[in-house]
Parts: C-alpha cells; sequence; structure tokens
C-alpha cells in the first residue's frame, strides 16, 4: 500500500458516495414518495457505483486493499451522506462492496437475517443485526479455503479481508440501531405493562 493508494481511493470512494440518487430521483417525481420500484432501482445504482470503485481500485492498483478501501469509503459515505440528508439506508452500497469483493459474506448475510427473521420475531430491525452481527463475527472465524475459494479479489492477508467486511457490517450497524432501538424498547414496554 503506498501513499497515492491511501489518498486517491478514499477521495474516487466519496465522490461516488456523494451521489445522492434517491434525492434525483424524488426530483424527477417532483418530490413524491418513490415506489418499491425505484427504492430498488437506486439501491441498485447504489450497488453498482460501489463495485465500479472497487474495479477502479483493482485496474488502477492491482491490490485488495485499494479495492477494499475504494468501496468501503463508497458505502460509507452513501449511508451516511450529508447531500441526501443522511437518509439512506445503505444496504445498496454495502451490498455492491461486499459482491466486489466476495460473495461468501454476502451468503452468511443472508442466512443469519432469514434466522434472525424467523426465530426471533419476524421483524426486519431484528433481522438486520442478526444479519449484520453474525456476519461480523462469522467471516474472521471463516476456514481460510472456503474464503479463498470464494473470492473475485485476491487478498494477500485474512486481516484486510476481515477488517473490511468489520467496517462494512459496522457501517449498516450504525445505520440501523434506531430501528432496533424501537424494538427493543417496544417490548421491554410490552414487557412490564404485563407485569402490572
Amino acid at each position: 500500500m503506498n501513499l497515492i493508494e491511501i489518498l486517491m481511493m478514499p477521495g474516487i470512494g466519496m465522490l461516488f458516495g456523494a451521489i445522492p440518487i434517491e434525492d434525483l430521483m424524488r426530483r424527477r417525481n417532483r418530490f413524491e414518495e418513490l415506489s418499491a420500484k425505484q427504492r430498488i432501482s437506486a439501491q441498485a445504482v447504489h450497488a453498482g457505483l460501489t463495485m465500479i470503485s472497487a474495479f477502479i481500485g483493482m485496474m488502477v492498483f492491482g491490490t485488495f486493499s485499494a479495492a477494499a478501501i475504494g468501496s468501503a469509503m463508497t458505502a460509507l459515505f452513501s449511508t451516511f451522506n450529508p447531500f441526501a440528508r443522511f437518509r439512506h439506508s445503505g444496504i445498496g452500497a454495502v451490498l455492491g462492496a461486499a459482491l466486489a469483493v466476495s460473495p461468501f459474506p454476502i451468503l452468511l448475510f443472508g442466512l443469519m437475517y432469514a434466522t434472525g427473521y424467523g426465530v426471533l420475531g419476524k421483524k426486519h430491525a431484528i433481522g438486520m443485526m442478526s444479519g449484520i452481527l453474525g456476519t461480523m463475527l462469522l467471516v474472521p472465524t471463516a476456514p481460510h479455503t472456503i474464503l479463498k475459494s470464494m473470492q473475485f479479489v485476491p487478498f494477500r492477508d485474512i486481516t484486510e479481508h476481515t477488517v473490511f467486511f468489520i467496517i462494512l457490517g459496522l457501517t449498516l450497524f450504525v445505520k440501523n440501531l434506531p430501528d432496533i432501538r424501537i424494538v427493543i424498547l417496544a417490548a421491554m414496554q410490552e414487557k412490564y405493562s404485563d407485569e402490572d
């Protein structure tokens, strides 16, 4: 990793992440609420921009760290975009970042989301938290041969792969904290109202 890579890839990532896709679509719709198809297409555009950032890092520098820095910064800046007033969910950008590097964490996230959603109460926020936390715990402990066999961008050290996916997980975790807080408060109110 050199200085040009450290300076260039976050800049490219922030540039791609700063595009407020949903707001541009709302402006086209006279600021009305987006339909489900429009929200899905906006998430697909975020995923595409994140993948483009990773591919630029891979083509210019040829290292996993360049692809990871570019795509992680795109996902981070897309999720917490000040130009969009911090309204983006970030799931599309994080999915694009993970898909650009390896599909294995996406499979883990889907499995953990389905488990949390099905077992712990059929709520989206609970499914998201179990998917995020489960993926952040299972990716570092996964066998090295599985990670190597399911990678698109080769990594030199397992540490850079683990740090990349923990950054992506923390991005989604912080974004979904208000939703899980509401679920926990509702469960506590229900529990304490039953005791009275």
